[in-house]
């Protein structure tokens, strides 16, 4: 009976097993316009509302993850009474020292950005511990005070050398509430000082009454506090609240006051691309930093690898572009372009799938639609060369990259009766006509 118990090693579901299970699951949401909405929220964009429950394949189970309020995390009409919700789940890892590969990384961007004299000397920083947040990990140094650096796969980002700590105002009834904001990112990244006979820390965010409260827990080690913290989503601007639970060996305090100004503590941030190519806009560096983001913000259903860059369309400064990204495994997702930068990761939630049989040229067709563009993107076949959307008054051409596609008709009004105003077309490299069709096809 003491025999060491071993689990069988980890093996990846079969595709036609997988694709079957997304059949069933899908056959279970019913129609489209009876589908549950989700909504993703994307810094400096308003809210996509997709219709559509999103399915992610998570160690061989299936999860459907959709919302449970309305959108925009407002709270709603008629007011609510305050409510807080607890952290249910472990807080972030921690681990004492920092690696040494982060330690160069981190010395390089401080040392590379600022005056000379303005950091201590390289061998008087002393590292104390890392966090592991989403998409990222947190460095924490001492030198001659708290340092922070916050890796990502993109991005490095160091905190200033003479910091301007802000004492967040939480209204707390003792000074062990007493929490000191030093490095904030746009990455969600929180981290400063507390009182050092705090044991637990929990932070959070609320509505501007109160509602719709949530608190997490902060890594801490000796007065010193990394946490994962939107202050975008629910900033002064939305004016949302801050909360606070900081545990002492007397007791539990528990206070909340205004957000803090997002904008603030930022540090340096220098841009570290995987490609060793240095120009931001490059299709593989602008999936790179999509793909960061994603991991950042929990996009469910996301990882970083194997990824490739497809077709784009959009990329200039003036429109909404998109970049499509494909894997072996025939997954698709799209990036949306913002200032010719990756800017977010969008889920393939409802793309179309045809039955091939018939024709193997239809194409696989994911739609977008927005006051100004009409972008349609996906898959193709290996005999498609060029795609083209026809309007009412014009036609657009598309771009064909490995196998995906896209492409982005303006002026398109989502007027009643739109998808059939609009015709897909789909040709060979001799300019035969493959397919024509709505780019919308309901099921």
């Amino acid at each position: 009976m003491n025999d060491k118990f071993e689990l069988p090693p980890r093996r990846r579901l079969p595709d036609e097993i997988r694709q079957r299970m997304r059949t069933r699951v899908w056959e279970g949401l019913g129609e489209p316009d009876q589908r549950p909405r989700w909504t993703v929220t994307v810094r400096g964009r308003a809210p996509i509302a997709v219709a559509a429950a999103v399915v992610v394949l998570v160690a061989g189970g299936v999860t459907l993850l959709q919302s449970v309020q309305g959108g925009g995390g407002q709270p709603t009409a008629g007011g609510q009474a305050t409510t807080t919700r607890p952290s249910q789940q472990l807080g972030p890892l921690l681990v004492p020292g920092v690696a040494q590969s982060a330690v160069d990384k981190c010395q390089a961007v401080a040392f590379a950005q600022t005056t000379p004299g303005d950091y201590a000397e390289p061998d008087r920083w002393r590292p104390r511990f890392s966090v592991s947040l989403p998409g990222r990990e947190v460095a924490v140094f001492d030198a001659a005070g708290p340092v922070f650096c916050e890796l990502t796969r993109t991005t490095v980002t160091v905190s200033p050398a003479v910091a301007a700590p802000q004492v967040l105002d939480v209204s707390a009834p003792a000074s062990a509430a007493r929490v000191t904001s030093l490095f904030q990112t746009a990455n969600h990244t929180l981290a400063g000082t507390v009182d050092s006979q705090v044991t637990g820390l929990e932070l959070g965010l609320a509505n501007a009454d109160g509602s719709n409260g949530v608190l997490g827990r902060a890594a801490l080690m000796d007065g010193v506090f990394v946490a994962n913290l939107p202050l975008s989503e629910r900033g002064a601007a939305q004016g949302g609240r801050l909360l606070l639970s900081a545990t002492t060996p007397t007791g539990t305090l528990t206070g909340s006051g205004p957000v803090p100004d997002g904008r603030v503590w930022q540090g340096t941030t220098v841009d570290v691309w995987p490609s060793g190519d240095s120009d931001p806009t490059s299709r593989r560096n602008q999936l790179d930093r999509c793909l960061d983001r994603a991991l950042v913000n929990g996009l469910p259903g996301t990882d970083a690898e194997g990824w490739q860059p497809g077709a784009r369309v959009g990329s200039a400064a003036d429109q909404e572009g998109v970049l499509v990204a494909h894997r072996d495994d025939g997954q698709l997702v799209a990036c949306a372009l913002a200032d010719q930068h990756g800017a977010e990761l969008q889920l393939a939630t409802r793309i179309f799938a045809p039955d091939r049989t018939a024709n193997p040229d239809v194409p696989v067709t994911a739609v977008d639609l927005s006051w100004r563009f009409l972008t349609v993107w996906g898959a193709v076949g290996p005999r498609v060369a060029r795609v083209e959307l026809v309007g009412e008054n014009t036609t657009a051409t598309g771009e064909v990259v490995d196998g995906t596609f896209a492409v982005q008709l303006a002026g398109v009004t989502d007027a009643a009766g739109w998808e059939t105003r609009n015709v897909l077309r789909a040709f060979d490299a001799a300019g035969n006509l493959l397919y024509e069709g709505t780019p919308v096809i309901r099921r």
